[in-house]
């Protein structure tokens, strides 16, 4: 969301998230729970990251055959649930001639991009976007707090290597993915 709305200046009007319930957990305690969502909003208002429309509601969890909500996707069977999911998803969002869908193949399992990449093939449009969010240094991927580059300086520290990395030091950067449509 930030290198699409201050680096590349993109309006958005929504954001959907796809997960596991594990994942909607995690996300729901980190962007809503703990702020980090309401602090982006208020530090990049004046991109127009304040209209997003983006809360709990739009994190969708896959589902399996008889409704329950996916805890991981581990299994085969659980592959084949997100896949479903996903491609349900894309087809709905692309019927819409009046938007555009970027999508993001960062996060979450490998598979999901694929599946992701697969539903654009078959339901993107010239306007749809595919791409993957890459950051450096890589150490800051596992700052746990870390959710976008802030205005104001701030070190933040990666517990795992005993590092801290200046926030003026990171580089968030998208590569386009390019697919058939």
């Amino acid at each position: 969301v930030w290198y699409l709305c201050v680096e590349k200046r993109v309006s958005l009007a929504e954001v959907w998230v796809l997960t596991t319930a594990e994942g909607k957990k995690g996300l729901e305690k980190s962007l809503f729970e703990d702020g980090v969502w309401d602090r982006f909003r208020q530090e990049y208002g004046g991109c127009g990251i304040g209209e997003i429309d983006f809360n709990r509601r739009r994190i969708v969890v896959f589902k399996n055959r008889r409704g329950s909500e996916l805890q991981d996707i581990r299994t085969p069977e659980e592959n084949e649930n997100a896949a479903e999911d996903i491609v349900k998803f894309v087809r709905e969002k692309t019927g819409d001639p009046n938007t555009a869908l970027h999508g993001s193949v960062a996060g979450g399992r490998k598979t999901m991009g694929v599946y992701l990449a697969y539903a654009l093939q078959l339901f993107g449009r010239e306007q749809d976007t595919l791409s993957h969010v890459l950051v450096q240094p890589q150490e800051i991927e596992q700052c746990r707090d870390f959710f976008y580059p802030p205005k104001k300086r701030k070190v933040f520290k990666n517990e795992d290597k005993g590092i801290a990395i200046s926030s003026d030091k990171v580089c968030i950067e998208a590569a386009d993915i390019p697919f058939v449509r």
